[in-house]
């Protein structure tokens, strides 16, 4: 029985030759005993979104909405399908890392 479920999202600021930040979603789950961490998928931030994010103090949620000329972007398909023109949204990315997060307890002979 899973007890926990946790997961964090919002930019990430990673140093790779220049500053980029990337979108990613990652999940945590524990039984009590042991736990296990996932990840979706990743996607970079445009420096006009980050500069609003980061150097502005504007939350990402405002500054989405703002960059991409629509309200409340967050309760519908979220950052990732502005970011990736609607190709993916909010929901899948954080049901990969769910799918990603819970592989040791539906799969746990693999990870004995």
């Amino acid at each position: 029985m899973i007890l926990a479920v946790g997961s964090t999202r919002g930019p990430k600021v990673e140093a790779v030759r220049r500053v980029l930040a990337q979108l990613a979603d990652r999940a945590n789950v524990t039984d009590g005993r042991r736990g296990a961490h996932g990840c979706g998928g990743a996607i970079e931030v445009p420096r006009a979104l980050l500069d609003r994010v980061v150097s502005d103090g504007v939350e990402l949620a405002e500054a989405v909405d703002a960059f991409a000329r629509e309200n409340d972007v967050r309760s519908r398909q979220g950052a990732w399908g502005v970011l990736s023109g609607g190709l993916f949204d909010r929901t899948r990315s954080f049901e990969i890392a769910l799918i990603n997060a819970f592989a040791p307890f539906y799969n746990d002979t693999s990870y004995e």
